[in-house]
């Protein structure tokens, strides 16, 4: 019979320190991991780059539509809402009920799926254009599952997963930057719809790279698979953090103006802090080995609330411009170490499937409970909470790494 780890509940501070003492290993840290290669991490990388292309873009490719008349502001919000659920339900849904077979199939129909939404969303307005957005988040959240099956089961998976939200800022930047100046004036509104929908189509070939399926993981480890408490407290430490995050994010240009900062300053301090998510996502990838995850998010948000405090009482441009960037820096750092926590939580890394589909939950409902508090001429309360947010991912953390199996580890090297 299996023997089950044990399970500690005892929340006192010194156990939220024990990650830094080597614990007895119960778990063999490679048991759940698959020999996947770099070409067929590097292909799904790509590939997941475009299927969350639209999530960096939406503010330019919306507001192009509404500009041309084809969306209303509520139409704007609505579309956005509907594609960023349908990713993480699908997502989360596809992680939960299906088996990682037949990947390159899987693939090939997200993929199309991905360019004939876009290509929908490219003659229809209003609702319709809605519509369409649904059908590519659930295409994204396709190649999203397939991706994340991938980065997780390799042994060096949070090193993996840091590059990859690295390259998602960058090709989001790059887009956001690149195309409004480049395909914009000729291809109108509709020039960020034919960039996510060829991007799509360019990936097809990368199918050929990527392994047609991930073997599974041993029956002793299936047999204790089911998200326990610190799977779930390592789920709720994401999907808190990343509504922090957004709940701070979507604000940034309205606090800039209390305090007469120009847009032109604004939007170069808003592409500074695309330009830092690269360098956090960079240094996690050089100093994986050295960062423990729990520890890690501990700082990372007190960190954020300092950030959030001078986002509330901004004492000059230059201190907004600071705060702008310290805040995109560290927000690819906590999305970095989020995969290692869950991990640690759940050595069968089914946990970590669900990653993605918590943090866009998260990045849903952060602005939608920020903004429950806000005013047009007053955001502090929308901080505060944002705030609060911080301050219970913070608390998820701690009880996800007491109430860990004894012995998990994260990559065979740190806890």
């Amino acid at each position: 019979m299996p023997h089950e780890p044990e399970l500690t509940v005892d929340l006192a501070l010194p156990g939220v320190i024990a990650e830094m003492t080597p614990p007895d290993r119960l778990h063999d840290p490679h048991a759940a991991t698959a020999p996947i290669p770099a070409r067929g991490v590097t292909s799904v990388i790509v590939m997941g780059c475009v299927g969350l292309l639209m999530l960096g873009v939406q503010p330019i490719v919306l507001g192009a539509l509404q500009a041309a008349g084809r969306l209303s502001v509520p139409q704007m919000g609505l579309a956005a809402t509907v594609e960023t659920l349908a990713l993480g339900v699908v997502s989360a849904g596809m992680a939960a009920r299906v088996p990682h077979r037949r990947l390159r199939l899987w693939g090939l129909a997200g993929a199309l799926l991905l360019i004939l939404a876009n290509g929908m969303g490219a003659v229809t307005s209003g609702l319709d254009f809605v519509l369409s957005r649904g059908l590519a988040g659930a295409a994204a959240g396709v190649i999203v599952w397939i991706a994340v099956g991938l980065i997780t089961r390799r042994h060096d998976a949070s090193r993996v997963n840091a590059i990859f939200l690295g390259a998602q800022a960058l090709s989001q930047g790059a887009v956001a930057a690149l195309v409004p100046i480049t395909l914009g004036p000729v291809l109108g509104a509709n020039s960020g719809l034919f960039v996510i929908g060829g991007g799509a189509l360019l990936t097809l070939p990368l199918l050929l790279l990527i392994p047609n399926r991930l073997p599974e993981p041993p029956a002793e480890m299936k047999q204790g698979s089911g998200l326990q408490l610190s799977s779930m407290t390592g789920l709720a430490s994401g999907l808190l953090m990343m509504g922090g995050i957004v709940g701070v994010w979507v604000y940034v240009e309205p606090i800039a103006h209390t305090i007469h900062i120009q847009d032109k300053v604004v939007s170069l301090a808003i592409a500074a802090s695309l330009g830092a998510q690269v360098v956090g996502a960079t240094a996690i990838v050089a100093l994986d080995r050295w960062v423990k995850p729990v520890s890690g998010l501990l700082v990372t948000a007190a960190a954020f609330l300092a950030v959030t405090a001078v986002f509330a009482w901004p004492s000059s441009q230059a201190a907004f411009v600071a705060a702008t960037v310290a805040f995109g820096l560290l927000w690819t750092v906590a999305l970095s170490l989020g995969l290692p926590l869950l991990i640690a939580a759940d050595p069968t890394r089914r946990a970590p499937m669900y990653g993605p589909a918590a943090t866009l939950l998260g990045a849903s409902l952060g602005p939608l409970a920020a903004g429950a508090f806000a005013t047009d001429t007053n955001m502090k309360p929308a901080l505060a909470t944002a705030a609060a947010l911080f301050v219970l991912a913070a608390l998820a953390t701690a009880v996800s790494a007491r109430t860990r199996p004894r012995g998990a580890t994260v990559d065979g090297t740190r806890q």
